[in-house]
């Protein structure tokens, strides 16, 4: 019999065999456990965990799970009925709630966008905290490649007629929905400083852009062209910014939410359309190239973006 023996945390041994028990401290393992413990000093760099204290938890198994991170942001499942997502360097001012519980606020006042309840949402240590109820249905990234062309469309046309909806909501700036800088719209103006904005007019908003064309040693034809073909920034309207299909749940082949409202803002008439151009993997590409069939086009603009 091949067996191995390892210590843990400096107490107790885990014994792998052929026909072995495998315990810790003397706890019965379940079946289909596997361990690489590596160095039992590690700590779990999503949840801060250290490796030792979760194997004493050993059998236990939580029921808050990853579901989704980056760099910036992680969702986390709790149980079966709610989500909780960390996002952080969130700018919000002046004592305004999270970005999610005002666009909240603004849709459910206004629209009849599906859109899950926020429960509750804070700032602390540097992160934007909010729990949501977990949306009913699957995201359209899971069940893309099982649906067929004409129900694609016809997800497309719905989410098109919500995006009308929201778009009602105006505003007299490029600003977050709060009325400061906007954060995490890179793709759209570049990093002008990290967020950018508020700008009430189109020579300020110009200004942040001159600038870093400078910064990046862009010739001056070029600058020349750009200014004059510039569109114009106001009115302004409420802009989500992320339509991927990884924010679009579908239950019975309909809407059953659509999420990822973190960074809404209040941007130029233009900006859903061009936003609706950025892919982040192949099933991302096709939805997109169908919503946009269904969306107010702005081809002028896309093409000075």
């Amino acid at each position: 019999m091949i067996e191995r023996t390892l210590k843990v945390a400096g107490e107790g041994r885990i014994n792998v065999g052929e026909e072995s028990t495998e315990r810790v401290d003397g706890r019965q393992l379940p079946d289909d456990s596997f361990f690489d413990i590596g160095d039992v000093h590690d700590v779990c760099p999503a949840c801060t965990t250290p490796y030792d204290q979760a194997v004493e938890s050993l059998p236990f198994k939580s029921s808050l799970r990853l579901s989704y991170n980056d760099p910036e942001t992680h969702t986390w499942l709790i149980g079966e009925k709610y989500t909780m997502t960390e996002t952080v360097g969130d700018k919000l001012s002046g004592g305004a709630s999270i970005n999610t519980g005002l666009a909240a606020e603004l849709i459910r006042a206004s629209t009849k966008v599906p859109m899950p309840t926020v429960l509750a949402c804070w700032k602390e240590n540097g992160k934007a905290i909010t729990i949501t109820e977990r949306p009913s249905g699957q995201r359209l990234y899971d069940i893309w490649w099982e649906i067929s062309e004409d129900e694609r469309a016809e997800i497309g046309r719905e989410v098109a007629r919500y995006i009308k909806q929201w778009r009602q909501l105006t505003a007299d700036r490029i600003s977050n929905l709060a009325g400061g800088e906007v954060w995490h719209h890179d793709h759209l103006f570049g990093p002008l400083g990290g967020g950018f904005g508020p700008f009430q007019s189109d020579e300020e908003l110009w200004e942040a852009i001159h600038e870093q064309l400078i910064e990046n040693n862009v010739d001056k034809t070029i600058i020349q062209c750009l200014k004059e073909y510039m569109p114009e920034s106001t009115p302004c309207v409420f802009t989500h910014g992320d339509l991927s299909c990884t924010n679009i749940f579908i239950e019975n082949g309909k809407v059953s939410a659509i999420t990822g409202f973190d960074n809404a803002a209040c941007l130029p008439t233009w900006a859903e359309y061009i936003a609706a151009h950025f892919c982040s993997c192949k099933e991302d590409e096709q939805w997109k190239k169908i919503l946009s069939r269904y969306m107010e086009s702005h081809p002028r603009e896309k093409d000075w973006w």
